[in-house]
């Protein structure tokens, strides 16, 4: 009989199953494998320490001794840079997770129908959605629409569609197709870019067109984003300001990176 595998091997096993369901799933593969690189390092760092604490010849290092053997053991600079990537993205990801708690009580209580775009910020959303009995809600997201179908309330539909390979949203006909089949008392969508003179702006306009007719059907048009979309710019412009009926960001609505907003669109 063979050896059963040690603590690293089962991690570097894990990490590279991970890897490849990042590339299987359209993900970031390049940043997926600068993870795995630091998980192997790390995984080697396990393997001796198990190997010395079990002999009985080192002490179970601390923190402190972790972070030196990462240097010892050659880390490079981009190593480095994804650490400050997960920062970053906690971060982010606690933004978005406000801004949930925000759209939350707007959602209807049912017997209606609400849409829902791909974006990562309604997706937390579609994680944290109120009670609602009766309540049809569709959404161009795959990962937003399988989030839906836990709730067993809750009416899911999928617009179907080509994948968008820069939003990781469904467009084209069959898309824009079924969304006509609707009518919506409100859209809740968010945006790659927001500028106080035009609106927001998309990767590419065929998501636009989505959008577009998201908030064409809808009675009330919701726009949630991270603050960090203010004054940037991309390929499509999208919604303007008269098809925007509430701002929902982060942020406190006393803050004075709204302050351009004011005029414009009412702040949440």
């Amino acid at each position: 009989m063979g050896e059963w595998p040690g603590p690293a091997d089962l991690r570097r096993q894990g990490l590279r199953i991970t890897c490849g369901l990042f590339a299987s799933l359209g993900r970031d593969l390049p940043r997926a494998r600068q993870a795995c690189h630091v998980a192997d390092l790390d995984a080697q760092r396990v393997d001796e320490r198990h190997v010395g604490v079990d002999h009985g010849l080192v002490a179970e290092p601390g923190p402190t001794q972790l972070a030196q053997g990462i240097q010892s053991v050659g880390q490079a600079p981009n190593d480095v840079g994804v650490g400050r990537g997960h920062i970053v993205e906690r971060r982010a990801g606690a933004a978005k997770e406000v801004i949930a708690r925000k759209l939350s009580p707007l959602v209807p209580s049912g017997g209606v129908g609400i849409c829902m775009d791909a974006s990562s910020t309604i997706s937390a959303l579609a994680r944290s959605l109120p009670h609602s009995e009766n309540l049809s809600v569709i959404t161009d997201g795959v990962e937003t629409f399988l989030t839906l179908t836990r709730d067993s309330r809750i009416h899911a539909y999928l617009t179907g569609g080509q994948k968008d390979p820069n939003a990781g949203s469904l467009i084209g006909p069959v898309a824009t197709s079924t969304l006509r089949q609707f009518s919506f008392a409100r859209a809740f969508l968010s945006a790659a870019a927001i500028d106080a003179r035009f609106g927001t702006s998309e990767f590419s306009a065929e998501e636009c067109e989505v959008k577009k007719l998201m908030a064409q059907l809808s009675d009330h048009v919701v726009l949630a984003a991270h603050s960090k979309k203010f004054e940037t710019g991309s390929a499509a412009r999208c919604l303007t300001w008269e098809n925007i009926d509430l701002l929902v960001t982060e942020l406190e609505t006393t803050d004075p990176r709204l302050d351009q907003y004011r005029d414009l669109v009412e702040i949440l």
